[in-house]
């Protein structure tokens, strides 16, 4: 169970008896906390949970935008770098040829094309003067053109470097052409249901809010977060399954885990945080701020970071002013970070600690330490048009007079929608359809405890 109530009603609320011509159902439930955080705030130190509160964690509400879709996956385009890169490159003589792969299919050179090769312990210029095919090329230096490369391997290639036209002369009569690659993800359809018999379900508890007379019961309020749960936690680590009609979408964690960064290890130290910096900005990522959402062992050591950055040691530099209340000689809890010109928000993620989630045993070993979440947003090709979209986005099927965001059908002899048949019970059914999507993997980061 995920949580106890010390009472069968909040003492101090507004209760009352069933009003008249008024049918307990899905439009005017609520539960104890939301309207103890909408209502009556000062009520909620009224609430004892045993194990803590019952809803896990708030991350994709706190970090993704929310948004609609209307087919059965949504899709967008994204671009590669405008200049073009070749690696593993070999050269014989003048010729230069690689093996094409799926991120590096063509060469994309022109003749005409100066270009930079990097060996590793020399650089190069050269100037392409024929083309063979989409994988092979040859360029002579331009140095000393007389004088032909030789052997190199696995060097490094700018294409998109420079080039020179002598006075008079037709330029290029190739344009360049960038190839968009396609990211997809699927419809993801979650399920819950609550099962009681009616001579055991508990009293339902009335209460009159300003937006009318609401009711709730402790299990099935139960049932609903434990619904919630799962909602969270499918956006956060469900991998899509290899085969069925069922097999949903793939998370945060596995899409960053594809398209991404990954790291093994807590960040412990200032450098851990410039690798982080440095990784972003080869990728050619833009963002100014990060938020990293930890377990227990990860904010601490953020903290004991921030705290050994000071000018009260030896050799030590000063990280700034603490914000110190006047019983406490000094606060260590530090929630932001600035460095190289890059902002680091700290936040804890309670389901990285729970023993019943990723904080079981034998997942403190291998599970997740942190994320890193890139804030604001980046550009994108959906539907043809190239448009600002946030680099992480929650979506729920939507179309016309059909909303999938949440949907809860409450039945039994004492609600408005009476059970099937002479079933004696009472029930409630949760659904949703929902799917994520995220742009610019590379901005993101995953970080598991160990390898």
């Amino acid at each position: 169970m995920p949580f106890n109530l010390l009472l069968n009603n909040l003492s101090g609320a507004s209760v009352i008896d069933q009003p008249g011509g008024l049918i307990p159902g899905s439009n005017n439930w609520i539960d104890p906390y939301n309207y103890a955080m909408v209502y009556q705030p000062d009520l909620l130190a009224k609430l004892h949970f045993a194990n803590g509160r019952g809803k896990l964690f708030k991350f994709i509400e706190l970090m993704a935008k929310r948004s609609t879709y209307a087919a059965d996956l949504v899709k967008h385009a994204e671009m590669n770098r405008l200049q073009n890169k070749l690696k593993a490159v070999n050269c014989a003589v003048n010729t230069f040829s690689f093996t094409a792969t799926a991120t590096q299919p063509k060469h994309n050179c022109r003749v005409g094309d100066t270009i930079l090769v990097f060996t590793g312990t020399a650089e190069f210029q050269a100037t392409v003067t024929s083309v063979t095919n989409d994988t092979t090329f040859v360029a002579t230096n331009d140095a000393a053109p007389a004088t032909p490369f030789g052997t190199l391997t696995n060097v490094d290639i700018v294409v998109d470097f420079s080039n020179s036209f002598a006075k008079g002369t037709n330029g290029f009569t190739e344009g360049r052409t960038w190839t968009p690659k396609y990211f997809d993800n699927y419809s993801h359809i979650i399920k819950e249901h609550f099962n009681v018999n009616n001579s055991d379900m508990a009293a339902t508890t009335w209460l009159d809010t300003p937006a009318g007379k609401m009711w709730w019961s402790l299990d099935m309020e139960n049932t609903d977060i434990l619904y919630e749960n799962k909602v969270e936690f499918t956006h956060l680590y469900h991998r899509r399954k290899a085969t069925g009609e069922n097999r949903g979408m793939n998370g945060l964690v596995p899409t960053i885990e594809t398209r991404g960064n990954v790291a093994n290890g807590y960040i412990e130290d200032i450098d851990d945080l410039v690798d982080i910096i440095w990784r972003m900005k080869r990728q050619g990522v833009q963002v100014k701020e990060f938020t990293i959402w930890g377990d227990y062992t990860q904010m601490t050591k953020f903290r004991q970071m921030c705290a050994g950055v000071n000018a009260h040691y030896a050799a030590g530099v000063n990280y700034g002013m603490f914000n110190n209340k006047k019983e406490n000689s000094i606060a260590l809890g530090f929630n932001s970070i600035y460095i190289d010109g890059i902002s680091f928000h700290f936040q804890e993620l309670d389901i990285l600690n729970d023993p019943t989630m990723l904080g079981t045993e034998k997942a403190l070993t291998t599970s997740l330490a942190c994320l890193v979440i890139p804030g604001g947003g980046t550009t994108a090709t959906i539907d043809g048009v190239s448009t600002t979209v946030p680099y992480l986005a929650v979506k729920h099927r939507a179309f016309g007079a059909t909303n999938r965001l949440r949907t809860v059908i409450i039945k039994g002899d004492n609600y408005a929608d009476k059970q099937d048949g002479n079933k004696d019970t009472t029930t409630a059914d949760f659904k949703c359809e929902q799917t994520q999507q995220v742009v610019g993997a590379n901005a993101f980061t995953v970080v598991r405890r160990t390898a």
